[in-house]
C-alpha cells in the first residue's frame, strides 16, 4: 500500500492504520513530510508489530527517486529465497539420501510442509508457493521410485505457536493451539508400517 502526496495527512494516517489492523504484511508510505512518516511508523510498530512499515520521505514528482524506492522494496531476490531453501535445499538432501540407485533397505522421507501450501495468506506468497512446489515434486518422486523401496510422505505439523507464528502476529488470533510435541509424535507414526497407505500423499 502506498499513499500519494496529495492525500490529507490525517486521511493518510487512517488509511495506514486500517491496512495494518487488517494484517497487511507490508505497508509502503511516501510523503514529503518526514515527521508524518515517523509518527505513523511509531504507531504501527506499537500496535501492529507483524506489519513491516516502509517509509520514504520523497515528492512523487521526482521520477528518479520514486524509481529508486520501488527498486528497494521490490526485492525479487528475497522472493526466490524461499524457493532456494524449501525446494532446492530439500532436493539437495533427498537426492543424496536416495543414493545409490539400487536401494538395499527401505528409505522413508517424511517432510514437514504446511496447509499454507494450499491456502492464500497475505504476505505468504513465496513461502506458500514454494511449499506447494515441494509437495508436488515429492509426489512425482514417489511415482518415479514406485518400483523401489522408497516411501515419501508430506504432512502439516498442526497449529503450533512457533516463534515464526508469533512474529507474524498469530499469537493474538483465537486459534486452538496444539501441543508442541504433536508434530514429532505424528512423524514417528508416519515412519511406521501403519502409515504405509499414505505413501506419496500430503496429510
Amino acid at each position: 500500500m502506498s499513499q500519494p502526496n496529495s492525500a490529507h495527512p490525517f486521511t493518510k494516517l487512517t488509511h495506514i492504520a486500517a491496512f495494518a489492523a487488517a494484517g497487511a504484511a507490508n505497508i509502503i508510505s511516501l510523503s514529503r513530510r518526514a515527521e508524518l512518516l515517523e509518527e505513523a511508523k511509531k504507531k504501527i510498530a506499537q500496535a501492529h508489530s507483524a506489519t513491516h512499515f516502509h517509509t520514504f520521505p520523497v515528492s512523487i514528482d521526482d521520477a528518479d527517486n520514486v524509481k529508486s524506492i520501488f527498486a528497494q522494496v521490490r526485492a525479487i531476490d528475497s522472493f526466490w529465497k524461499d524457493f532456494a531453501i524449501n525446494v532446492k535445499g530439500n532436493l539437495n538432501v533427498v537426492t543424496e539420501y536416495l543414493r545409490p540407485e539400487t536401494l538395499i533397505k527401505e528409505k522413508k522421507i517424511i517432510t514437514v510442509s504446511t496447509t499454507g501450501a494450499h491456502q492464500r495468506i497475505p504476505g505468504m506468497a513465496s513461502y506458500g508457493a514454494s511449499k506447494e512446489a515441494l509437495v508436488h515434486i515429492f509426489m512425482h518422486l514417489q511415482e518415479e521410485h514406485a518400483d523401489k523401496r522408497v516411501r515419501i510422505t508430506s504432512y502439516h505439523p498442526g497449529a503450533i505457536l512457533t516463534p515464526g507464528a508469533k512474529a507474524y502476529g498469530f499469537e493474538t488470533y483465537p486459534i486452538p493451539w496444539e501441543d508442541v510435541n504433536l508434530p514429532g509424535q505424528f512423524a514417528l507414526w508416519l515412519a511406521s508400517k501403519e502409515a504405509d497407505f499414505l505413501v506419496g500423499r500430503f496429510v
